[in-house]
């Protein structure tokens, strides 16, 4: 079974969830996942679609304004009796 046989539905539900996505990088992405972390597609889809819901989120936060880079780091003081 050819590699294009074998991802073509795992990557069709990428694409389905991130239609900006690439499909030869999901391809990537899935092949990466089987041969170096030996993660089967089935169980990779999720892990790989988080991938790139995220990046076609980020360019769209990095020019607005986001409440977490802004704010400055929370102090807690501990008193000690």
């Amino acid at each position: 079974m050819s590699d294009d046989d074998r991802y073509a539905g795992h990557i069709a539900a990428v694409l389905q969830e991130c239609p900006d996505a690439d499909e030869g990088e999901i391809r990537s992405a899935f092949v990466k996942y089987e041969e170096e972390f030996f993660i089967p597609p089935q169980d990779a889809i999720r892990s790989i679609v988080r991938r790139f819901r995220s990046e076609s989120d980020a360019p769209s936060t990095q020019g607005g304004t986001s409440g977490q880079t802004k704010r400055p780091p929370k102090k807690s003081v501990h008193y000690l009796n």
